[in-house]
């Protein structure tokens, strides 16, 4: 018997007495090490790779915090970090805040509701929006001689401080340390080009040049100071890693592989996971990110059972799955102009050809039939499916989940 959580208080008790369960991971493996606020200020007074924050700074600086969407605990962070700067005698009148836009189908979070209300009267926040060109500056051109415009609010700070939700290696969509500003605070055309079917399943060589270029975008920006905040249980904030980019992104791999990598003796026939966390954790995008971990350790032809709470609408390139002849027809139709939502739209096709696919969730029935989901309704129905299977695995918190597979 495995118990699996899911949604904000949600649970299945799942039957494994037909089924040989060969792996039950249910992140994070290790502690929270220390409350967000102490934690938050701790990293900043000693950073890896650097002195102390506030030894890099000057109080007239005018610095940016640009948070990317989907740090864990985000106001709470951005509270903790401008508490810092500020006891660091920064003017808070210097200190702007830069929003990313949220997740196709999101909805947008507000990264300043912590911060103390005298405080915040005096600090500016910022919403990027890709397409307004009057709040979009040009930086340089790239190596490859592509023009790069970014939000004004990075290029006319002394300081940039990026804020990213760490990942996984190699995670469809994410391009490195630096995807945390580009092409996160990017125009539309740049961001159009990241998340296009091509960027999503770009490996070796081309994916180099995805990750190169997100690089360089860090480079000339100045970008010498950043911060990675590992997810939680239900995306909480877990822990936090800041300092220099380079020792940034040693440390954050070191950390994440400890707190969320699992190894699995083999492949199963059917991986059931969960997507744990209040409404703001129940999206297309982390079933997409589920799927994600759930397709490194179920064989080919076999089920993936996603149990969550999801009950937004789907978004438009999701939808165009469903109006489409095929999968593969509308995947190639988001090639020149990619929907916002078009990376989750790529993994599901991608899913649903390899694997057979069944959400537990508040969605229509009949809509998931459309994408050729099936939709499970109760607990019984999810072990009679587990039952027809020889082997399982269990992921919990699969959206953060890494999964290591020692006999493929």
């Amino acid at each position: 018997m495995a118990t699996l959580r899911y949604g904000a208080h949600s649970s299945v008790q799942i039957d494994f007495d037909a089924c040989t369960l060969l792996a039950e991971c249910d992140g994070p493996r290790s502690a929270r090490p220390a409350p967000l606020a102490e934690a938050v200020h701790d990293v900043l007074a000693k950073p890896v790779g650097l002195p102390a924050l506030s030894r890099c700074i000057t109080p007239s600086d005018q610095i940016t915090i640009a948070l990317e969407a989907g740090v864990p605990e985000a106001a709470e962070v951005a509270a903790a970090v401008v508490r810092y700067l500020v006891d660091s005698a920064v003017d808070p009148d210097g200190i702007t805040v830069l929003r990313s836009a949220p997740p196709a189908g999101g909805e947008p979070q507000n990264p300043t509701a912590a911060i103390p209300a005298d405080l915040l009267r005096r600090i500016r926040l910022v919403d990027h929006d890709p397409r307004d060109r009057a709040s979009l500056a040009y930086l340089a051109a790239s190596h490859s001689g592509e023009p790069i415009w970014l939000n004004r609010a990075l290029t006319d700070a002394d300081v940039v401080l990026p804020i990213g939700c760490a990942h996984g290696r190699a995670v469809p969509g994410h391009f490195g340390l630096h995807s945390a500003i580009y092409p996160t605070f990017a125009d539309y055309q740049a961001q159009a080009r990241f998340r296009s079917p091509q960027a999503l399943g770009a490996r070796g060589r081309h994916r180099k040049g995805f990750v190169d270029a997100v690089a360089e975008i860090g480079w000339l920006l100045g970008i010498a100071f950043t911060v990675q905040v590992i997810p939680g249980a239900g995306g909480a904030f877990h822990q936090v890693v800041a300092g220099s980019p380079d020792q940034v992104r040693r440390r954050v791999r070191a950390v994440y592989d400890q707190t969320w990598r699992w190894d699995v003796p083999r492949r199963a026939g059917v991986v059931v996971v969960g997507i744990e966390g209040g409404p703001e954790q129940q999206t297309w995008a982390n079933v997409a990110r589920a799927l994600t971990a759930a397709m490194d350790c179920v064989r080919d032809e076999g089920t993936v059972i996603v149990c969550c709470e999801v009950a937004e609408a789907p978004g438009e390139a999701v939808e165009s799955l469903r109006a489409a002849r095929s999968h593969q027809q509308a995947v190639r139709a988001m090639t020149n102009k990619p929907p916002d939502d078009a990376l989750t739209a790529v993994q599901l096709a991608r899913a649903i050809e390899r694997v057979n696919l069944f959400l537990r969730s508040r969605l229509d029935p009949d809509m998931l039939e459309d994408l050729l989901i099936g939709a499970i309704q109760s607990d019984e129905e999810l072990n009679r499916l587990v039952s027809r299977f020889h082997d399982g695995i269990v992921l919990g918190n699969a959206p953060q989940t890494k999964v290591r597979v020692a006999t493929k």
